[in-house]
């Protein structure tokens, strides 16, 4: 059995309920309004909610806690555009963890982030009018049965008939197949669709030598949090609408990204050519996603919110889109800030071109991840 379930503290969110209680909130199941929104005819991001571990490392303090000593990985550390990275395991403690260890540490950190991501995301009572659930990740170690979805709809107390959808494998791009798969929910019911993503990449670590610049490379970028988004409608104008969606995936750079199975654990795959692939994808999805407005250029968008792979990639999607740099502002903030959160990174970056955004603006979130999976949503502040 999976130790969620027994597990009587979730490491800041503990289950204080006493048994009267639980009998009480099972017996009280939340009904959902028979006619909510009926079909509507376009769909909107109406809440954000993120998540981060309380601790933050320098770059200079990951470079120590994790042993290295060359000059060479040093170089790699400082200019990763990173000034500190939240982590729910300190570097100090991996190399002394098990696997079992890390297994652990990766469920009680993503329920835990991901439940104030959601918690920040729902208010009032409009968790009892959801209709589905999806969670997004790809830092989970080993396989969950059941798996979290199930968990965060138990503590979230969520509709007994709500729909449940885990997507495990995604990489940074995950959370953008679940925005897509709680918009075609939507639509297709009306009710709002929640989407939680989690990522401890903290957990995922391998204990690889100096030499290994590929390992190397992600011990200086990733770190940890959750997100989570609302799927619905509302009169906000500060929430986007959902205007098109446009992918692609290359099976010629299928092995670029991703993770091994290397000694009995994980160990990152980060090909030394994601920085040239990086531009050449994310080029046809916008391609596509301009092809779906008439007339429309990435000039007409204002808000560019793309995930932050690297120092190298949003450099090189800049030069190849020709896109000024100054664009790129919230992408670079966010990777300064709190590293790459791998699919959680992209609502912190969202959040910050909602607040920015005007009536009448576009914006477009571009990421990419495992397998080179790229995906593009194009919103409107209509």
């Amino acid at each position: 059995m999976m130790m969620i379930a027994t597990r009587p503290d979730l490491n800041g969110f503990p289950d204080t309920r006493t048994p009267e209680t639980i009998k009480r909130q099972e017996e009280a199941v939340p009904q959902r309004s028979p006619a909510y929104y009926r079909k509507p005819k376009r769909a909107k991001i109406i809440s954000l909610g993120t998540a981060v571990p309380e601790t933050f490392v320098t770059q200079k303090e990951a470079y120590d806690a994790l042993g290295y000593t060359s000059q060479r990985v040093w170089n790699i550390f400082q200019n990763s555009g990173i000034d500190r990275r939240p982590c729910w395991i300190h570097p100090s403690k991996l190399h002394n963890m098990t696997f079992e260890q890390m297994c652990e540490e990766y469920e009680k950190g993503a329920v835990n982030l991901g439940l104030r991501a959601a918690m920040e995301c729902l208010e009032g009572d409009i968790r009892n009018e959801i209709g589905s659930i999806t969670f997004a990740t790809t830092t989970q170690p080993r396989l969950l049965c059941p798996s979290l979805s199930y968990f965060f709809s138990m503590f979230l107390k969520l509709p007994s008939d709500i729909e449940h959808t885990d997507m495990i494998g995604g990489g940074c791009q995950g959370g953008a197949p679940a925005i897509r798969r709680a918009h075609d929910h939507f639509m297709q019911t009306g009710y709002p669709a929640l989407v939680i993503t989690a990522e401890i990449c903290t957990a995922t670590f391998f204990p690889a030598p100096e030499k290994d610049l590929e390992n190397t490379v992600a011990n200086a970028i990733f770190s940890d949090g959750a997100c989570a988004c609302l799927i619905g409608q509302d009169d906000n104008p500060k929430h986007p609408w959902i205007w098109a969606f446009a992918s692609e995936f290359d099976r010629r750079y299928v092995e670029l990204l991703g993770f091994d199975w290397v000694d009995g654990r994980l160990k990152v795959k980060l090909d030394k050519d994601v920085p040239k692939v990086a531009p050449i994808l994310a080029e046809r999805v916008v391609n596509r996603i301009l092809e779906q407005v008439p007339g429309m250029t990435l000039q007409d968008i204002k808000h560019l919110i793309i995930h932050p792979g690297g120092v190298k990639v949003l450099d090189n999607i800049r030069d190849r889109l020709k896109i000024p740099e100054e664009k790129l502002a919230y992408s670079r903030q966010i990777l300064r800030q709190q590293g790459n959160q791998s699919s959680a990174t992209i609502a912190s970056i969202g959040r910050l071109a909602k607040e920015q955004a005007q009536p009448g603006d576009w914006g477009l979130v571009l990421t990419m991840g495992a397998g080179f999976k790229t995906y593009g949503i194009l919103l409107n502040w209509a």
